[in-house]
């Protein structure tokens, strides 16, 4: 295969992921679940059950999951809290993917409102 036939299907399978994620838009955090039993994530739901755009292999009733391993994953988590404490809304932006936990989608992004 060709170099640039390689780097067409790749940009096309990128697209086509990401075409998939989730956004929640001007919501609010309703739950956030910690458990010690499923270390290192973090639980969410949203005044919006189930996202537009959701991949299918989001098959939960929880909005979006987020792992607590990187210092990006702890800012993204501290932000959540603000914004929950606060009551503010917040735009939630899912990775397309069932990585952390297999039915529900990963949290990518936060934007606090």
């Amino acid at each position: 295969m060709s170099f640039s036939k390689f780097t067409a299907i790749s940009a096309l399978l990128l697209m086509t992921q990401s075409g998939f994620a989730a956004t929640v838009s001007k919501t609010e955090i309703t739950v956030i679940m910690m458990d010690r039993s499923k270390s290192e994530k973090v639980y969410i739901k949203t005044s919006v059950a189930r996202p537009s755009g959701s991949p299918t292999c989001h098959t939960n009733s929880w909005t979006f999951v987020l792992p607590l391993v990187t210092e990006a994953e702890k800012a993204i988590y501290a932000a959540l809290l603000s914004a929950k404490s606060a009551g503010k809304k917040v735009n939630l932006v899912g990775t397309g993917e069932c990585g952390t936990y297999a039915t529900i989608e990963t949290l990518n992004r936060i934007e606090v409102l």
